[in-house]
């Protein structure tokens, strides 16, 4: 298989008894890149031991913050392709070896989502039912997808912070671009999630639903000359 330059980017929080294990596992894979989000515990210290690259935030400000930055750092290197990936030990290196492998075959790849064998909550289930007829994709939000370097370069600057893997997923079908599938399977979460309660969460799925939707309905009427 030909060489790939690919970076493996994992945004952290509080993951010290997971990060070096799961940087041990993906690193076989390509080039490991952790961004530690403000941890209160000894994450980035345990990341420090692991060798690998990394970058931190003296505050906690979000998951989504914490893709933007790995996201800055992959648009400025040498690499041809990003995966993220989560720092719980869901993703498994059998589901990094599915994204390396998707790469390799989609000689054309732009963007793909790596997709769940479970989701872990009820209202991920209803947001991906309502999402579909827009993005014919079953699970948007799942975290380990896979970007192109171009792809980025080209979206990156002035898309929305609301839940940031998605929103790239929308500029991807409002550019007619296609957006590649494969499935993974996962470990269950062990400990609470690291982006909030549900009540937290499905008020900010809510919030990207409508917030999408008004902007592909505003597309159609542009197309019909409304």
């Amino acid at each position: 298989m030909e060489q790939l330059r690919v970076l493996i980017g994992i945004p952290v929080f509080n993951e010290e008894d997971t990060i070096v294990s799961i940087v041990s596992s993906f690193e076989k894979y390509g080039d490991v890149f952790v961004f530690d989000d403000g941890s209160t515990d000894t994450t980035l210290d345990q990341v420090k031991k692991t060798g690998c690259k990394y970058l931190s935030s003296a505050d906690n400000k979000g998951y989504d913050n914490a893709l933007i930055e790995i996201f800055k750092f992959f648009k400025n290197s040498q690499y041809t392709h990003l995966i993220t990936a989560d720092g719980d030990e869901q993703h498994t290196s059998s589901a990094i070896i599915e994204a390396v492998k998707c790469i390799d075959e989609n000689k054309d790849l732009r963007i793909a989502v790596g997709q769940r064998n479970h989701l872990n909550r009820l209202s991920e289930h209803i947001f991906s039912l309502c999402l579909y007829p827009f993005l014919l994709v079953s699970d948007p939000l799942s975290g380990l997808k896979i970007y192109e370097k171009e792809f980025i370069c080209k979206f990156l600057p002035g898309i929305s912070k609301l839940n940031f893997g998605t929103s790239l997923l929308f500029e991807a079908r409002s550019n007619n671009i296609s957006v590649a599938c494969f499935n993974i399977q996962i470990n269950k979460r062990l400990g609470s999630a690291r982006v909030g309660t549900n009540f937290f969460v499905a008020c900010k799925l809510i919030t990207i639903f409508l917030f999408y939707f008004r902007k592909s309905l505003m597309m159609r009427f542009k197309l019909l000359n409304i």
